[in-house]
């Protein structure tokens, strides 16, 4: 059986006093998990064995064999669909893609692909090691369905080692690769960490600096020191983390090239993916992109291979959404031992190039605008607004002196969101003059993105990043799902910086989630600057979150909302790092600034610039020692319009 995490209350920490406390938070948080149908099926999942297998194929014959297999089952599927047939069902068996070929579909509709469990194995040369794997592409599809498939790649798509020893300065290790990993070395990357047992290990994000091959099968990594120095400070926060000493020769490292997609569903409609097992991902295990969207991902696992000896699974995001109309279903999907994000679901901003009169703006945007919309300008960097109209007409734009002017200009933004690419330049009137500044601006089209996204039931774990990103969504819900020793929780923000992704989220819902040393959830804007142009404006609209547990982990944070309900949810033990430490002066700041909020925040639920909010019904629970209040108002929170009612503490030890 899998560690389910949930034996938080030993008996070392429990006095009589707090016996029926404790077993009514333990019995609450089982009450959870088993409910919870992924994390059901997790816990029947074979523990992990470093004398198990790797799970590759090492004989060639074999490989030849499926190799012929997965040519005649391309050809034989391509038949199908010419053909006018609906459905196609798969010889039980192993198939394999070489010369990194993928297998791709485009503008299939009404089609299923029953691979009756069924692998299939996706093969690059070791000529091809760095290069992007290719794997499942489907382009403008619809109405098209994959059941009960296997998914692997061969050659792995990151490096399997065993740490011999680490330099006394922490610059870099040595690592033994293992015997079924390709022996190779590679430029600068993330690493991620694992105990001898193939346990993860609590780490924020790991780079090295490159990895140099010796003696036929050993590495040097490179380092900058503070990558390993957590894990070697004997600090209180490096004891009350569990970091200190958590590395030592006998680690297991992965090693990952961070390339591509496995699945690609790329301006698609109505896809549906039930019972697909992706044992690896070279980068996005899943990604949406484009497209009127409406898919659904049911009963999908994203782990490590169950029954081999590899300690990792991914390199990137779980499953990532970027600029699609229609929300996703996900449900009964499981996901762990990946190197970013569990769920990411965004959008991105519309860049405003440039003012012609009084109405009129050039607008670049990865989809057209349409006459109805709400724009939203914003200035880049603080994100204060400048003007808020109205679209009432939108052409293309072809004037090619302004085509012209428009290329030679230096974007002010990340390039990620200085859309100016063919077909993506447009001439759009508001319906009331403005005066805007003589600049780029952002532009928020007020969320068509992810409209009626759906995340139920779901198992995410011992990953190294944040639970669930939702950006730029509008009209979704995040229920009954479990995260369990994830590095952050549940964000639903904008990100005008690093990678561009929003624009601003609105009508979101996240309703009897459990958070297991998963850090919290929290609303806010995640400007390049510190956003005081922005701490009047409340831009996030909408959000309920309710009946949710938050056990070991962060609280709930409340920033830059006109209207919010946070209710009923229960904390055991939040911010039990920071009362342990006596140290809480790292939640003054946020998203890279140290004096983001100004203040240190020490309640469970934490408001600050935000109006139309109720705090009702929610109780902690304080097992540790240390300061903790149930509701904290911080700067700008609007307290005429935020009601705090029935909110407890409740001591459980001292």
């Amino acid at each position: 059986m899998n560690s389910s995490g949930w034996w938080l209350l030993t008996a070392a920490t429990m006095t009589m006093a707090m016996a029926a406390m404790a077993q009514e938070g333990n019995a609450l948080l089982r009450e959870r998990l088993e409910r919870n149908s992924a994390w059901r099926r997790a816990q029947q999942t074979p523990p992990y064995n470093r004398l198990a297998p790797s799970g590759f194929v090492m004989d060639e014959a074999e490989k030849a064999r499926q190799r012929a297999a997965g040519a005649e089952l391309k050809a034989q599927v391509a038949a199908a669909i010419a053909e006018g047939r609906h459905e196609f069902r798969m010889t039980p068996g192993q198939y394999r893609f070489a010369d990194n070929s993928g297998w791709h579909f485009d503008g299939v509709s009404d089609f299923t692909l029953e691979g009756q469990g069924s692998t299939l194995w996706f093969e690059r040369p070791m000529a091809q090691l760095a290069d992007n794997p290719q794997s499942l592409l489907f382009t403008n599809c619809k109405n098209m369905s994959l059941k009960n498939l296997q998914i692997d790649f061969d050659l792995p798509v990151y490096l399997q080692g065993t740490i011999l020893s680490i330099a006394d300065d922490l610059s870099s290790f040595e690592m033994q690769i293992d015997p079924d990993w390709p022996k190779a070395g590679m430029g600068g990357g993330q690493f991620s960490l694992y105990t001898p047992e193939g346990e993860y290990v609590p780490q924020d994000t790991l780079i090295h600096d490159g990895a140099t091959l010796h003696d036929g099968d050993r590495l040097t990594v490179a380092l900058n020191p503070s990558q390993l120095a957590p894990y070697f400070t004997k600090s209180p926060w490096t004891e009350a983390t569990g970091r200190y000493r958590k590395v030592t020769a006998g680690t297991m490292v992965a090693l990952n090239f961070r390339r591509g997609f496995t699945i690609h569903v790329n301006g698609c409609e109505s896809m549906t993916f039930d019972h697909i097992d992706i044992w690896q991902s070279q980068g996005m295990g899943i990604l949406e992109n484009g497209g009127i969207g409406g898919n659904k991902y049911l009963n999908v696992r994203m782990i490590r291979k169950p029954g081999t000896r590899r300690v990792h699974y991914g390199t990137a995001d779980h499953f990532h959404s970027n600029c699609v109309t229609r929300g996703a279903l996900v449900e009964n999907c499981e996901c762990a031992h990946s190197s970013d994000d569990n769920l990411n679901l965004h959008g991105n901003w519309r860049y405003g190039w440039k003012q012609l009169s009084p109405t009129t703006l050039v607008v670049g945007a990865p989809k057209p605008p349409v006459a109805g919309m709400t724009f939203t300008l914003r200035r880049i960097g603080l994100l204060q607004k400048v003007a808020q109209s109205m679209v009432v007409d939108v052409t293309p734009l072809n004037d090619e002196a302004l085509l012209r002017e428009v290329a030679a200009m230096t974007p002010q933004a990340n390039g990620r969101i200085a859309w100016r690419g063919k077909g993506q330049l447009y001439l759009v009137e508001l319906a009331e003059a403005a005066k805007l500044p003589d600049e780029q601006l952002l532009i928020d089209a007020h969320v068509d993105n992810s409209k009626g996204f759906v995340i139920r039931g779901c198992y995410f774990h011992h990953s190294r990043s944040r639970g669930a990103l939702l950006t730029g969504v509008g009209g979704g819900l995040l229920e009954n799902n479990v995260w369990e020793d994830v590095l952050a929780g549940i964000s639903v923000y904008e990100e005008s910086w690093g990678y561009a992704e929003g624009a601003i989220p609105q009508d979101v819902k996240i309703v009897g989630n459990t958070l297991i040393r998963s850090g919290g959830i929290e609303t806010g804007l995640v400007p390049r600057d510190t956003a005081q142009g922005v701490w009047n404006d409340c831009p996030v609209r909408n959000v309920e979150i309710r009946d949710n547990l938050i056990v070991e982990g962060g609280f709930i944070h409340i920033m830059y909302v006109d209207g919010a309900s946070v209710c009923g949810n229960v904390f055991w033990n939040p911010l039990r790092v920071e009362r342990q430490t006596h140290d809480f002066t790292t939640t003054k700041g946020m998203f890279a600034h140290p004096e983001y909020l100004g203040m240190e925040r020490h309640g469970a639920v934490f408001v600050t610039a935000s109006r139309l909010v109720d705090v009702t019904e929610n109780t902690v629970y304080l097992v540790t020692p240390g300061r903790m209040e149930a509701v904290q108002l911080g700067k700008f929170a609007h307290e005429p319009t935020i009601r705090c009612r029935d909110n407890s503490v409740v001591r459980v030890a001292e």
